[in-house]
């Protein structure tokens, strides 16, 4: 599809759709300018869209920035999917960020990514205070058995 024709289906949706409740545009190579698009839809909330699923498009840290702001002003998606599209250290301090302070999400997928040992403490420390995150789906990052057995043993400890 390319940055402009997802831009053309995403303005299409703003325009025409009343009530949206899943929208998946994985894979599609959206880029810059479909990423305004995506966020401007995000952040009216009109939609009321529950599930967003943008994998695959490799969006990289600099995209998903945009993404996860505009993510943390919805009120409406509770299940996230942004599996391979190689967010790294950023995207880990975002997804942190956004776990911790926002209490919608319930299922997130992350998997695919560039999450290491060391960035993935980011995403552990925003589970420590979230109680409502029901599925978290971590395949095929860079993470070790040893990472997440104390990690999230601590996590969980904690939370108790």
């Amino acid at each position: 599809m390319g940055d402009n024709g997802c831009c053309y289906l995403l303005q299409c949706i703003e325009n025409v759709c009343n009530r949206l409740e899943s929208l998946n545009i994985s894979y599609t190579k959206m880029d810059k300018k479909s990423v305004e698009f995506l966020t401007n839809i995000i952040n009216k909330n009109s939609l009321k869209i529950a599930s967003l699923n943008i994998s695959g498009n490799k969006l990289g840290d600099k995209n998903f920035s945009d993404i996860s702001l505009a993510l943390s002003k919805n009120s409406h998606i509770v299940r996230f999917f942004t599996y391979d599209n190689d967010l790294g250290t950023i995207s880990s301090f975002l997804l942190g960020t956004i776990l911790r302070y926002d209490k919608k999400i319930r299922w997130l997928d992350i998997s695919k990514n560039k999450f290491d040992d060391e960035n993935v403490t980011n995403i552990y420390k925003g589970i420590i205070s979230n109680n409502t995150l029901e599925g978290l789906i971590l395949n095929e990052n860079f993470i070790t058995n040893k990472s997440l057995s104390v990690k999230l043993i601590y996590a969980f400890n904690f939370k108790e």
